[in-house]
């Protein structure tokens, strides 16, 4: 499963809005070293459920916004939708064929 980290455009959101925001203060706020924090953001490790669970509180942010999949699964991607008449639900395609 490829695993793709969104933690650099969302620092570069906060620095837009923040220019006081510094990496190395958020690394400490969540219990991390400046390497360890800068490892995340360029991809070069995942983290562990506790930081993970804690960096998205941090940003007040869902952990699957900051970790998206990139897996594309198409065939495998069903999801209940509705039928033609509306009352009863079937699996339906979630990508384009």
């Amino acid at each position: 499963m490829d695993i793709v980290c969104n933690l650099r455009v969302i620092f570069a959101e906060i620095k837009t809005k923040d220019r006081t925001f510094r990496q190395e203060d958020f690394a400490e706020r969540v219990g991390l070293s400046k390497a360890a924090l800068s490892a995340l953001v360029n991809g070069h490790t995942l983290p562990t459920l506790p930081v993970a669970y804690r960096i998205a509180r941090a940003l007040g942010r869902p952990v699957e916004e900051i970790w998206e999949s990139k897996d594309e699964t198409k065939e495998n991607d069903y999801v209940p939708t509705r039928s033609a008449e509306g009352d009863r639900l079937h699996e339906g395609r979630t990508g384009e064929d």
